[in-house]
């Protein structure tokens, strides 16, 4: 008997607590409160009196699709040293400009200058020589002449000449080839251009094959991006191209200079280098665009005056046949120019269709019913 009880009570609990769960949720949903009288419905819109209009028509625009690239130098140049030797001075510093023949880095020069005037010490000896030897046969031609020295003693001292001759060109050479060495110690900027970076400081030693500066031509850039493959295998060398640097708000038409014949594995997309005018400003790594024409689309396009912004969102009017006004929310896209420069019309990306008529200008959609009161008293004033 007492577990039959307790399962009475138990199943009373339950519907107890059931039945207040229960009124709690309609009385949230309102079913003990007074209903609130419907309002009046949204107000009639009309166009106001003399308010202009437009049928939107679509136009054919193109489309343009965006390659993202940097610039970069056609000639970076990487100016290193010919021998092993200490570094005496250093002339030049990051982001300086230079010209062909300029001063770049200083080596240590006194063991190269010692084997130039060890050369031209040596060449002087041989010059001596060689004028020794033209004497001694000018001796002995005429000593021949007079049957007094032999033909042999001639003969050796013209061969004695030559060999003179030889060494005196052979030390010319020595000594043109130390002159060489003492030149590369000195090390001189083989064009025009910005120091990029330099990679070497005075007292450290340089060695043959070494980087000590590099620079780049800022007059010959290009913009260098990578373009997706069905797109890439439509350009050709010579065509032309939009180019877009934004830091400097620069467009101009560029030439496709080169387009490496290999896609890249990861992104599968090539290489593709342009060239056009260089604004003042530009430097090598900075960012650009190219913009490439892929075809053709259907836009819609409305003065920027017919739209309306309400919070997040914008609002056009469209014009109805029975001469109402009804909003539409609109996405808008890009701005466009007019043929002045201004940018006075936005594309449309969805909520108008073609042949739809819309109010050129939003501030024009008015209540009806103030437009009727506005008639009254216009006919009153008549």
């Amino acid at each position: 008997m007492r577990s039959k009880a307790k399962r009475i009570r138990t199943i009373l609990v339950a519907l107890v607590g059931t039945a207040a769960i229960v009124l709690v949720l309609l009385w949230l949903m309102g079913a003990f409160h007074e209903k609130i009288a419907a309002g009046p419905s949204r107000e009639v819109l009309v166009p106001a009196q003399g308010a202009p209009t437009l049928v939107v028509r679509g136009v054919e625009a193109p489309v343009i699709e965006t390659a993202i690239g940097s610039i970069e130098a056609t000639r970076r140049i990487r100016v290193g040293s010919r021998i092993l030797a200490r570094v005496k001075a250093v002339h030049v510093n990051a982001s300086q400009r230079v010209k062909a023949g300029d001063v770049l880095v200083e080596l240590d020069d006194r063991d190269l200058t010692a084997a130039v005037s060890e050369a031209e010490a040596a060449l002087a000896s041989a010059k001596a020589a060689k004028s020794q030897a033209e004497i001694d046969l000018e001796r002995s031609k005429g000593l021949l002449e007079k049957d007094i020295a032999s033909k042999g003693r001639v003969e050796r001292d013209e061969t004695a000449l030559q060999r003179a001759d030889a060494e005196v060109k052979r030390q010319e050479e020595l000594l043109s080839q130390a002159n060489t060495r003492l030149g590369f110690a000195t090390i001189r900027s083989p064009s025009d251009g910005i120091v990029v970076d330099k990679h070497i400081e005075p007292g450290n030693t340089a060695s043959p094959g070494q980087d000590l500066v590099t620079l780049y031509d800022p007059a010959h850039l290009q913009l260098v991006a990578s373009v997706r493959e069905a797109l890439a295998t439509k350009l050709s060398p010579g065509d032309k191209v939009t180019v877009h640097l934004d830091a400097l708000d620069f467009t101009c038409q560029a030439d496709v200079a080169r387009i490496v014949p290999e896609a890249s594995r990861a992104s599968r997309s090539f290489r593709v280098e342009v060239t056009g005018p260089c604004p003042v400003g530009v430097y090598s790594g900075m960012f650009g665009r190219l913009e490439l024409r892929t075809g053709t689309r259907q836009e819609i396009h409305v003065p920027r005056t017919a739209l309306r912004r309400a919070g997040q969102v914008d609002l056009c009017f469209v014009v109805r046949d029975d001469k109402t006004v009804i909003r539409r929310f609109v996405r808008v896209g890009r701005e466009i120019a007019g043929d002045d420069g201004a940018l006075d019309r936005v594309e449309i990306l969805s909520g108008l269709e073609d042949g739809e008529t819309i109010l050129v200008n939003a501030a024009d959609a008015v209540p009806a019913q103030d437009a009727a009161d506005k008639a009254a008293r216009e006919g009153a004033a008549k």
